[in-house]
């Protein structure tokens, strides 16, 4: 009892001792720092006129001083019928051909643009033989125009300015789809510029219900947002939430659609995603059909589906231009290969920790001898194979496309051997690791492809600790969460749970074109019908 005391009373000694260091150390070093005083100055924002005035002078110093150290803003004095007058727009951002040849040589040419009883800017829409010309009043508008690519001609005298679209920024062309890549079927795919990625919808539904609202999101950004949707087959609600999900979002700027999708998703905190990305117009114009809403940005070359389900990112546009039965079978493999690539490692790691007994005693026998002298649990060792290769097509993808298909094969191949030889990893881990991973590369998409590597280390873990109940309940946990999803308020596992039986002819199987009379039932109940009852081809009597 006395040892108990003396030790107890040495350790409150040091402990106490340590704490007092700490704290005289702590204040030493980490000051506190002072408080700012309430008059040190402060950077002011540029004020912001309402709208423009009638005093090209007063107009033209403030769009300089906001533009100041702005390098890319052209400021152009010209003389238009005797009045001085500036032509104001950002470079790059406008075909200087058209400027020249189109604006420029046509208001020059016209004597007679001030003359008393016309209005200014019917006189240049008359005038100019190109561009979308509109009147401005708004200060904030004309520099928003000035920046998107318009140019602003401001007139003294005048408290109007005109604004000429002539927006012509650098974009690359439309290439194949390199992430949803296919054999049959389109072979364009969405790029950066907005105007495109419309046309490329547009050129495929040649229907004035084919709606694209645009809004800007963005405080400093001011990112062009289309939500395109077919309003005679698409939700009002939905279309409405999509709106106002939209609207919500306040940032200072949008960079991609990941932005997008991680702002207006119903589920932030789980793995599975319940907004669809994808590259390909015809994937998007097949969604809009059935009835949802597709979200475009520009400088993005990826659309956003919304709502979506589970079994969605199974199915690839490539389904639809096969015949029937071998797109069927084509997806009941991808439905395997999702199935190998999430339980194969658990499974091995259950069946040869756990549960020895359900393996044939042959097999026992193999798979025991070869890991005879692995100093490594086979739970350790399945995670850290995973990870190895992980890692390998991690900086594949990183380097360039010459390098970095031999970098991640040609460093697969060694590691793997090497692992072998020097004894750290067994021969069958290698293999189930390579199934694993070549069955994973069958899911179309890549954004179900990192939720279920997330939960198969759940799956390797659970099952190095309870077998397979271990895997059971790793299951049985995710059956629940997919359950409980939604996405717009779609249950998220639809039309399985909830069962609607007429929507399973294109989720389990793809059922024939003349069978798909109808569209989703969850999506499009105004206009559910899709294509006559009659439409079974065969030969005329």
């Amino acid at each position: 009892m006395v040892e108990y005391m003396v030790i107890w009373f040495f350790y409150n000694t040091i402990a106490s001792t340590c704490k007092r260091m700490m704290n005289l150390v702590t204040k030493r070093t980490f000051k506190k720092p002072q408080k700012t005083s309430r008059e040190q100055p402060q950077a002011e924002a540029c004020p912001l006129l309402d709208n423009l005035v009638n005093n090209l002078d007063v107009n033209i110093k403030y769009l300089k001083d906001h533009f100041d150290y702005c390098s890319d803003v052209i400021f152009r004095e010209v003389s238009l019928d005797g009045r001085s007058a500036y032509l104001i727009f950002t470079n790059g951002a406008v075909d200087n051909n058209i400027l020249t040849l189109g604006v420029l040589d046509s208001l020059f040419q016209e004597a007679a643009i001030f003359t008393e009883g016309t209005i200014l800017t019917e006189k240049i829409k008359e005038t100019l033989p190109t561009g979308q010309v509109e009147l401005l009043t708004d200060m904030n508008e004309c520099i928003t125009q000035i920046l998107g690519g318009s140019v602003v001609v401001l007139v003294d005298g005048f408290e109007q300015g005109v604004v000429i679209n002539l927006p012509q920024w650098k974009n690359r062309g439309i290439s194949p789809p390199e992430v949803e890549p296919n054999v049959l079927g389109p072979k364009d795919s969405f790029n950066e510029s907005l105007t495109t990625n419309v046309s490329l919808i547009r050129r495929r539904l040649l229907h004035p219900d084919c709606k694209f609202q645009e809004l800007n999101l963005g405080t400093y950004s001011k990112t062009r947002v289309v939500v395109a949707y077919i309003s005679s087959i698409a939700n009002t609600r939905m279309v409405e939430e999509v709106m106002h999900r939209l609207n919500r979002i306040k940032i200072d700027g949008l960079l991609d659609m990941g932005f997008i999708e991680e702002l207006i998703e119903d589920a932030p905190l789980s793995p599975f995603p319940t907004v669809r990305i994808t590259e390909r117009p015809d994937k998007v114009v097949a969604s809009l059909l059935e009835g949802r809403v597709a979200i475009l940005q520009d400088n993005s070359p990826f659309a956003a589906i919304v709502p979506t389900v589970f079994l969605s990112f199974f199915q690839s546009s490539e389904d639809y231009y096969n015949r029937y039965w071998i797109s069927s079978l084509l997806r009941y493999f991808r439905y395997l290969a999702a199935a190998i690539t999430l339980l194969l490692p658990a499974t091995y790691v259950a069946a040869t920790t756990f549960n020895q007994e359900m393996l044939p005693t042959n097999l026992l026998i193999t798979l025991a001898s070869q890991r005879e002298g692995i100093p490594l649990p086979a739970s350790l060792e399945a995670v850290l194979m995973g990870a190895a290769f992980e890692i390998l097509r991690e900086a594949g993808t990183r380097l360039p496309k010459t390098v970095g298909q031999a970098v991640s094969i040609v460093g697969a191949l060694i590691i793997g051997d090497a692992a072998v030889k020097a004894g750290i990893v067994s021969p069958v881990m290698v293999i189930i690791t390579a199934l694993t991973a070549i069955a994973s590369f069958t899911i179309p998409s890549i954004q179900m492809s990192n939720p279920l590597l997330f939960i198969r280390i759940f799956l390797v873990m659970f099952s190095s600790f309870l077998g397979f109940w271990g895997i059971f309940i790793v299951l049985l946990l995710v059956l629940g969460h997919l359950v409980s999803l939604r996405s717009f308020g779609i249950p998220y596992m639809a039309p399985i749970a909830p069962l609607v039986t007429p929507d399973l002819d294109d989720i389990l199987a793809r059922a024939p074109l003349w069978e798909m009379t109808r569209r989703p039932k969850l999506l499009a109940k105004k206009n559910p019908l899709r294509e006559s009852k009659k439409l079974k081809p065969g030969v005329d009597k």
